[in-house]
């Protein structure tokens, strides 16, 4: 995410029977029959309305219980749409509301996708942990963190899961509960000047078809590396392990290494240290690796460096300039696609090249988009991705050839299919190609 600088009542959801609902020892609100589609529409909503009408039932309980439906049914919607519809949960009274009106286009348009590539979601698990809870009068508001794990019949054959929060306003009219708003931390909710729109699903799906069928194989990339060459600050030529940068991002996307810590939006920082951890950087308390190569650091090289890569620290000579990251080649996704587009065999750091496209996106790799309708550049890069895994043949990759990993928060991560993880057509896409990396030090 663009950003200048980087900066580091849980409430109880109660056992509803007919949805078979239990709290974990660590507080989490686990479906016992996790399947999204284990429970009829029609059965969810009659339980929904005895609970509204039972004496015993607090506002708490069930603003908390019709918040958990909405985003079950949501899953459900996705796999099933002739048998599931969490619109049957919202307030028609703010059905057209332009939040609302997103988000159900939104769940439409994932539901499709899946029907274009003729995927489908064999099984799903999906935890909730409430955050927190606000009732004042007859209006609710519930903050609530969705851990959904699910597995796709497709050319990965991986368990997906993404980690979201979601911010969910109730009003009471007519002594029941219903939604008026559903917004979540999603990268492109998060993003800058984002705003709420009725988006087109079916011209959506049609440039998804489109960007495929014109989708023509590129020559082959030429990789120009000169291990041998000698300068002042790069003469030792370091190769780059996507293997090992895979095995960080899995064990890391969703969590902290506290070696580093967290931003508050944390994406290029997460994908700074799958690329440290490819060059050689070493993982564990007391890893040497913070201040020493693969990183370039300013206790060595002093903070006016124009190629310093160093968490929480920024090049202060570019601190005015957007388009190289305001100097935060670490944690800006801008700064980080700037430092691989200056790097050369005679430059210090990571070594690689950008593309403006997808089509040679490569496991181990950093892809990102702008979430604007300019040409992605350097500058308006808005949120990034690890490639993890890829289908297809390099120089005609497009968004469904692509499998990712990404971590922008505690609440906010992802392994998943790109297509299954935003909207966004190619067009939208630049790659951060790595290669290896020149030091002047033998790698480790």
């Amino acid at each position: 995410m663009i950003k200048k600088m980087s900066i580091m009542c849980l409430a109880f959801l109660v056992v509803f029977t007919s949805l078979s609902f239990s709290l974990s020892s660590n507080n989490e609100i686990i479906m016992n029959d996790s399947d999204s589609l284990s429970s009829k529409q029609s059965d969810i909503v009659n339980d929904l309305s005895h609970l509204q009408k039972s004496k015993t039932s607090n506002n708490s309980r069930i603003v908390e219980e019709i918040s958990k439906s909405y985003l079950l049914l949501t899953k459900a919607f996705i796999r099933d749409r002739e048998n599931y519809n969490p619109d049957v949960l919202l307030d028609s009274r703010y059905i057209d509301s332009p939040k609302l009106k997103f988000r159900s286009k939104l769940n439409e348009y994932y539901s499709r996708m899946l029907e274009l590539d003729n995927r489908v979601i064999i099984w799903d698990k999906i935890k909730y942990r409430v955050e927190d809870t606000i009732i004042i009068n007859e209006t609710a508001y519930v903050r609530i963190v969705e851990d959904y794990t699910y597995f796709v019949n497709d050319k990965f054959n991986k368990i997906s899961r993404r980690i979201q929060e979601y911010y969910i306003h109730l009003k009471k009219n007519n002594d029941e509960w219903k939604i008026t708003e559903v917004t979540s931390n999603t990268p492109l909710e998060d993003s800058e000047g984002f705003e709420y729109y009725d988006f087109d699903v079916n011209e959506a799906i049609k440039i998804k078809i489109k960007e495929r069928e014109q989708k023509t194989n590129l020559p082959p990339e030429v990789i120009e590396i000169n291990p041998s060459i000698v300068t002042t600050l790069a003469n030792n030529y370091w190769t780059y392990s996507s293997s090992l940068a895979i095995a960080y991002a899995e064990d890391w996307y969703d969590g902290v290494n506290q070696q580093f810590g967290a931003a508050t939006q944390d994406c290029q920082n997460f994908a700074s240290q799958v690329v440290w951890a490819g060059l050689g950087g070493e993982v564990g308390t007391g890893a040497p690796h913070l201040t020493t190569y693969p990183t370039i650091y300013s206790s060595t090289y002093g903070s006016t460096l124009p190629r310093l890569w160093q968490h929480n620290n920024y090049t202060s000579t570019e601190y005015l300039d957007a388009t190289k990251g305001y100097g935060w080649h670490w944690d800006n996704v801008n700064g980080f696609f700037h430092l691989i587009n200056s790097s050369s065999s005679t430059n210090m750091g990571p070594y690689g090249r950008l593309y403006y496209n997808l089509n040679y996106a490569s496991t181990g790799d950093v892809i990102a988009y702008n979430t604007g309708s300019e040409t992605p550049a350097l500058g308006n890069l808005d949120h990034a991705m690890v490639v993890t895994s890829v289908t297809g043949t390099s120089g005609s990759r497009n968004p469904s050839d692509i499998f990712i990993a990404a971590h922008n928060g505690q609440t906010s991560s992802a392994f998943q299919a790109l297509d299954d993880y935003t909207l966004y057509s190619e067009t939208h896409f630049a790659t951060a190609r790595i290669y290896g990396g020149y030091y002047p030090a033998d790698p480790y």
